[in-house]
């Protein structure tokens, strides 16, 4: 989404540039807890949009709102949404930051 529909540069680049064809996880998670295109979240303060991010190598996603997010943990899965709190504990937020 940051990388492929919003245009940003992330950390690590796109899925495609990664792989050449998009098919694995992409970037490193850990990146993006130290990225400079955002900005520390306190777990109150989460809104839709921010970044939710399960350090170092765990997981990242996109929040929907305060409690859930967008998650594409694996294939099976598929896409969805679900609660933060049920991917478990651990987690640090990050804002984008224009």
């Amino acid at each position: 989404v940051l990388g492929h529909d919003l245009g940003m540069t992330i950390p690590g680049g796109s899925w495609a540039s990664e792989t050449g064809s998009g098919r694995s996880h992409g970037p490193d998670v850990a990146s993006y807890a130290l990225w400079g295109g955002a900005k520390g979240v306190s777990g109150a303060n989460v809104s839709a949009g921010d970044l939710i991010i399960w350090p170092p190598n765990g997981h990242i996603g996109i929040a929907t709102s305060h409690t859930e997010f967008v998650s594409a943990l694996n294939q099976s899965m598929g896409t969805r949404n679900i609660t933060i709190a049920s991917n478990g504990g651990g987690w640090i937020a990050r804002r984008l930051v224009a």
